[in-house]
């Protein structure tokens, strides 16, 4: 009887095992979730550059007591494995074999490895075959034994994992609830997460995965960078990177004395036209989502009120003006957006030229407004900062959430899991 009306209030815990910390989400079940129980483990510096070995100790010794304090409920846990440990490709596979084992002979074919220890799942993403009679699919693939290692370091919490999934299509699920007409497949939408350790990427049409990449690009090379600058420790410069205005932003090029004159005689005589373009720059972007929302029905919430549904956070502003860079990033920058750019290149090609309709940034180093302003610039979209935390957010948000008045894009996987399926 107990367990019966337990299952009615909570749905299994969630971890996702991010490159700088371990989040735990808990939510309610039912129509209207929300959360229940939070809670993030950051891993130390000088762990987080070891053996997984070396962190699953660490976590072990820290989740008895997280999970307590926390006010977790229930022993299941889906979770997420770190992106570093799973490979993710587009491979074509013949329409008329079993694509799992097509792709482990791939595999084995194209790293030389032993595909027999390796768990493959696959989405497949092209309904017909292209003109070689071959199918286009996402493969996801991970080692077994990194697999138990999950499994065995909850079971050593007295706790069993019921679902595995990786962080890319956790995405994808995080705003599964904003795509559930048949026309929100028209939206084609790039969720871009920008981890500390790595940059996961997923291009969705509605809640349809068609693309997938992990780029081993993230904040920690960005840290290394102001760590050389500066003159400190990596730790130290994450700190100032976060903290001091540290934009990871094109520099705009130096004015000369007679430019700077005219500029400030333009400003003096246009006063606050300046501020109005700005202004309008941003409502006509709004516009531009709002009326994809509205046409193809992106939104339960925007059905009923209007507005743009709170999983798609705010809009990321325009960068306008000289900005100040003390450090260049010039290359980390320029290298991602190269990758972004060619992951809508492939997209485009494989869906007939399709463009991308907007991109959502999401992940901790999504808190770096300059690095989306730059990263949108280069892509020419539109751009939000995700946040779908904030329609599981309660009127009494737990204690584990930083921040509980702030954006959380961090936690975009966490809330994917909490959505994803469990009878696999």
């Amino acid at each position: 009887m107990a367990l019966s009306m337990f299952s009615s209030l909570a749905s299994p815990i969630v971890a996702d095992f991010g490159s700088s910390s371990l989040k735990l989400l808990q939510v309610s079940t039912g129509d209207k979730p929300v959360v229940i129980a939070a809670a993030e483990i950051v891993i130390p510096d000088d762990i987080r550059g070891q053996t997984m070995e070396r962190r699953f100790e660490f976590l072990a010794k820290e989740l008895p007591r997280v999970l307590a304090e926390g006010g977790f409920k229930g022993k299941r846990v889906v979770c997420s494995p770190s992106s570093g440990q799973m490979l993710v490709q587009h491979m074509q596979v013949a329409a008329a074999d079993a694509p799992i084992e097509m792709i482990k002979a791939q595999l084995q074919q194209q790293l030389n490895i032993d595909t027999s220890g390796v768990v493959v799942r696959s989405v497949k993403i092209a309904d017909a075959p292209n003109g070689q009679g071959k199918l286009e699919h996402i493969a996801f693939a991970i080692a077994r034994d990194d697999v138990m290692r999950y499994v065995e370091l909850f079971k050593r919490v007295k706790m069993q994992v019921i679902a595995v999934h990786n962080e890319v299509q956790a995405l994808l699920y995080a705003f599964d609830h904003i795509n559930r007409r048949e026309g929100d497949v028209d939206v084609a939408t790039l969720y871009v997460d920008l981890g500390w350790g790595s940059t996961k990427v997923a291009i969705g049409h509605g809640p349809r995965l068609v693309f997938a990449k992990c780029i081993a690009l993230g904040g920690r090379h960005f840290d290394t960078v102001v760590a050389q600058a500066m003159k400190c420790d990596v730790a130290t410069a994450r700190q100032r990177r976060l903290t001091e205005d540290l934009l990871p932003v094109r520099q705009t090029p130096a004015m000369s004395q007679q430019q700077k004159q005219l500029r400030d005689k333009q400003d003096a005589e246009q006063g606050g036209l300046a501020m109005l373009r700005a202004g309008q720059a941003q409502a006509e972007m709004d516009a531009r989502l709002e009326s994809i929302a509205q046409t193809t029905s992106t939104s339960t919430e925007e059905r009923r009120t209007g507005q743009v549904a709170p999983a798609l956070g705010s809009s990321i502003p325009d960068a306008r003006g000289p900005v100040r860079m003390d450090v260049d990033f010039t290359e980390q920058l320029e290298s991602l957006a190269d990758e972004l750019s060619m992951c809508t290149r492939y997209h485009a090609a494989c869906f007939g030229g399709r463009t991308i309709d907007r991109v959502v940034f999401l992940g901790g180093e999504a808190r770096q407004i300059g690095l989306c302003q730059y990263l949108a610039e280069a892509l020419g979209l539109s751009a939000k900062s995700g946040d779908p935390l904030a329609r599981l957010l309660g009127p009494n948000c737990p204690a584990g959430l930083p921040d509980p008045d702030q954006s959380h894009p961090a936690w975009a996987v966490a809330c994917g899991l909490c959505a994803a399926p469990v009878d696999l």
